[in-house]
């Protein structure tokens, strides 16, 4: 191929096609190694609800699907059996969309998000009961539910349902097994420290921080929807800054990445480096997930379900895969979208193949 700009196109029938101008250059090696074609399809209906928000398990064997509004309505669906079953909750329950889930996909926290007014425990196979939490910002460790009461920390293990609570030196925060986040004397801001050297700290950037979670190589920090990623095993050590919704992670080689949605605008996150803005729109975006291969992502708009590949080179490709009277969430699972919305008057869970 003589070196210059050339036109690349991907058909294939029953599948939207693909299509560049990319350059290629002489003794260089030009890739288009890339590329998915994702199904022209129609989505299905699985299941009639009103409920508007979704999460999807970790193990992608279950969603758990919420209705906020009053009454409020929580249903657990199977999507090994294809079966659903409501959690008994009593009418005057609040609930949120936002819901964490346990290491093993069998609890799930409903209500951590900033101003929720209640945190709802739910084992998803129905031995335990909903269990109302007192107020706190929680995170999973494991199978264990940690929740920081301001002055405690409460820990409760769900293999035996046992409570316990201990008390934060008056300078903490927050804690793991392994840091914690102190209030210094003199220092401007919050300060990271780790239990193995006490005597080193990090001071952090103005904010209300809390632990979200820790990988081997970087610690999650979250203030509402303010993030900061941590590297406390470089020298200096550092932290890079982000701001949306909380993160859809995709683990590639070893390395997190993350998704986050700031109203309109959909970035990428590599934790060891500033963020990237893949796509910025006047539609807010419902919700963003990762396709396993990393350069392509699904989003969600009020009327619509798309794919952005993230391949920056003669402009980012955003395909329109259908079209809804509203849609509330979206999320992925094995080759196929799970979509709450209305189609048609129709409202419910919806499914949606791509590969």
């Amino acid at each position: 191929m003589a070196p210059g700009q050339h036109a690349f196109d991907f058909e294939k029938a029953g599948y939207h096609g693909w299509s560049k101008s990319l350059d290629v250059f002489p003794e260089k090696v030009t890739f288009a190694n890339t590329v998915w074609l994702w199904k022209v399809a129609t989505s299905s209906l699985l299941y009639q609800t009103n409920c508007t928000a979704l999460s999807m398990s970790p193990d992608n064997s279950k969603l758990l699907l919420i209705q906020s509004a009053t009454p409020a309505q929580a249903v657990v669906y199977d999507l090994v059996t294809d079966k659903a079953a409501p959690v008994n909750l009593n009418s005057t329950t609040t609930l949120s969309a936002h819901s964490i889930w346990s290491d093993n996909g069998r609890y799930v926290l409903n209500g951590p998000g900033a101003g929720d007014p209640a945190a709802w425990l739910i084992d998803t196979l129905g031995t335990h009961g909903p269990m109302l939490m007192t107020p706190a910002a929680y995170r999973w460790s494991g199978n264990d539910l940690i929740g920081n009461e301001g002055s405690d920390q409460t820990t409760l293990r769900t293999s035996d349902y046992g409570l316990g609570k201990l008390p934060f030196a008056s300078s903490t925060q927050d804690s793991t097994e392994t840091a914690e986040i102190r209030q210094a004397p003199g220092a401007s801001g919050l300060v990271y420290v780790q239990l193995n050297n006490p005597e080193r700290g990090l001071v952090l950037p103005p904010g209300d921080w809390r632990f979200y979670f820790s990988q081997s190589n970087h610690v999650l920090l979250r203030d509402g929807n303010n993030w900061l990623s941590l590297v406390a095993q470089s020298n200096p050590p550092e932290y890079h800054l982000a701001e949306g919704e909380a993160p859809h992670a995709l683990s590639l080689k070893r390395q997190e990445t993350y998704l986050l949605i700031n109203g309109g605008e959909l970035w990428t996150w590599n934790p060891l480096d500033d963020p990237e803005l893949v796509l910025r729109q006047s539609d807010s975006i419902i919700n963003a997930a990762w396709h396993r291969n990393g350069s392509d992502v699904f989003f969600a708009t009020q009327r619509g379900i798309f794919a952005l590949n993230l391949d920056d080179r003669d402009g980012r490709i955003v395909t329109q895969l259908e079209t809804f009277d509203v849609v509330s969430d979206m999320t992925l699972n094995n080759g196929s979208l799970y979509i709450l919305g209305t189609k048609n008057g129709k409202s419910g869970l919806w499914t949606l193949a791509v590969e």
